[in-house]
């Protein structure tokens, strides 16, 4: 049997996964007990934003032209959907809800490094089935600039750990 997944699809979901992170490090920015760290979630939401915006034009690119993408054994979206569904910046759950009023800076990094690790494999995944029209450069810039995301909260987090001398 030869099956397609719909390239739409995916970039929605790839979409939805940047706007859960957008509103996951804005609710975390908000805690008073993360003042510390606000800053720092407020450009990150900024930069997941601007993720989103890329995505919407590829699916536009991708609605404009052949949409469905060969997926012969159907690998491709039950990879990507298995990612997608596991521990992305929690989908079906408001972002704030996350949160106790007690939580930490370093809860709310453990939890964001997390997301931001399975928002690149899944990403990588993508890009792996990502057709050549759609623009795969422009994936593989909003991977690597995921994997900065997680060298900056990886910082962050281990100056929160790291005693003050």
């Amino acid at each position: 049997m030869f099956a397609h997944f719909n390239a739409n699809e995916i970039l929605e979901i790839a979409c939805q996964i940047e706007r859960n992170g957008a509103a996951f490090y804005r609710a975390a920015a908000e805690l008073a007990s993360l003042s510390d760290v606000a800053d720092i979630l407020l450009d990150l939401a900024h930069m997941e934003d601007g993720h989103e915006q890329t995505f919407l034009r590829m699916k536009s690119q991708s609605s404009q032209s052949s949409a469905n993408v060969p997926d012969p054994d159907e690998t491709a979206i039950a990879y990507l959907s298995a990612i997608a569904g596991n521990h992305v910046f929690t989908a079906g759950t408001h972002a704030v809800d996350q949160f106790r009023p007690d939580t930490t800076a370093q809860e709310v990094l453990k939890l964001a490094l997390q997301a931001e690790f399975a928002a690149i494999a899944f990403f990588q995944g993508l890009l792996e089935f990502m057709p050549t029209h759609l623009g795969p450069e422009r994936l593989k810039a909003i991977i690597r600039e995921e994997q900065e995301h997680v060298v900056l909260l990886s910082r962050q987090l281990r100056a929160l750990q790291t005693p003050a001398d």
